[in-house]
């Protein structure tokens, strides 16, 4: 995951070096920008600012197209911005850049808070604010990672814990991974116990899934490290495809068993309550703006369904009926934690 932090850092380093020169005029279709030059996207930064100052009680598919184009303007233009041997952080252009960027930040923010959003509507802007959504659903790299997927998921699954948590164990103990192929071997196992695993989760204890992750993390860990080590095993774009695409698969399913088996009435320890909460709200605000433009159809279906139960399920988990006070209370605590998750999105990936 170095790749990826170095990939944001430099990303956050351009934001604040910004910006440019003169004022013309630009061309620009949907999302699509083409300008002449940095002073010409400034320019449409401006723009954006002044248009999201004029939306009120914006609906959240309107907020996340307003949103979507200040992403799609905000790569345009750091693309610009490096091709740019004038740019300093110290220009005056590029202080201003940067004071415009923030201030449509904080109009998204402000939009986004004039009314009272779901858990679906940050489920929404997550997902349409995605960089490059479009073109990643659209790249081989993801048809392939997809069906490679949707085959996996055709293996049985274990028939009791016992057979899972050995089956488990072992592939984690004979597996070493350090190219692709043997990789996705491994993930192919790997989703067959897993799967097995969230039939069985109220009966695994946190010991045993720390235990899991912290191996697992290891031998990811090692195929960094190798691929890090020659050209010939790099890190690219259909790997990470396959890890962001694992990684929500995790947490959905994780967050799917979780409901089932609080629906079902299961009896759980109070620990096992803290960790069932925060796996029920974890997709919301775990899944980064880069994996969640690799979300299927499907996915996306699955989370809309606990959004919109989430609030009857916090009240289950708690072990109250879903009556009048009970909802008062699980509302409004739903309503501070999409609150939170809204402005710590629009922070970090807008």
């Amino acid at each position: 995951m170095q790749q990826r932090k170095n990939i944001l850092t430099l990303c956050l380093t351009i934001m604040v070096m910004a910006c440019v020169t003169a004022l013309s005029a630009c061309s620009e279709k949907d999302n699509n920008f083409e300008f002449k030059n940095t002073a010409e996207a400034v320019s449409a930064c401006r723009q954006i600012l002044s248009d999201l100052r004029g939306m009120k009680e914006p609906s959240i598919e309107n907020l996340a197209k307003k949103a979507s184009r200040w992403v799609a303007l905000q790569d345009t233009t750091f693309s610009l911005m490096m091709r740019d041997s004038t740019i300093d952080s110290n220009s005056a252009i590029a202080i201003d850049f940067f004071m415009v960027s923030d201030s449509i930040r904080t109009e998204i923010e402000r939009a986004a808070m004039e009314k009272k959003r779901t858990m679906k509507d940050i489920l929404y802007l997550k997902i349409h604010t995605a960089r490059d959504r479009d073109k990643t659903l659209a790249s081989d790299e993801f048809k392939a990672a997809k069906k490679f997927y949707e085959e996996a998921e055709k293996q049985p699954t274990f028939k009791d814990i016992e057979t899972t948590m050995s089956e488990y164990k072992k592939l984690l103990k004979e597996s070493d991974f350090k190219k692709e192929q043997q990789m996705l071997e491994f993930i192919k196992k790997e989703d067959r116990c897993f799967r097995s695993l969230m039939l069985f989760l109220p009966q695994v204890t946190q010991e045993q899934l720390e235990v899991i992750t912290q191996e697992t993390a290891t031998l990811f860990d090692n195929l960094y490290r190798n691929a890090s080590a020659g050209p010939e095993n790099a890190v690219n774009n259909r790997i990470m495809m396959y890890l962001s695409m694992r990684f929500n698969r995790r947490i959905v399913q994780n967050a799917m068993a979780v409901q089932r088996d609080i629906e079902k009435e299961v009896r759980l320890t109070d620990k096992q309550r803290a960790n069932y909460r925060w796996m029920i709200i974890q997709p919301f605000l775990s899944i980064d703006n880069y994996a969640m433009a690799t979300i299927t159809e499907e996915q996306e279906q699955c989370l809309n369904g606990i959004a919109e139960k989430l609030p009857k399920t916090l009240s289950s988990l708690d072990g109250k009926d879903y009556d009048k006070s009970s909802k008062e209370e699980t509302e409004k605590l739903t309503s501070v934690l999409t609150e939170y998750f809204i402005r710590a999105y629009i922070k970090q990936s807008l």
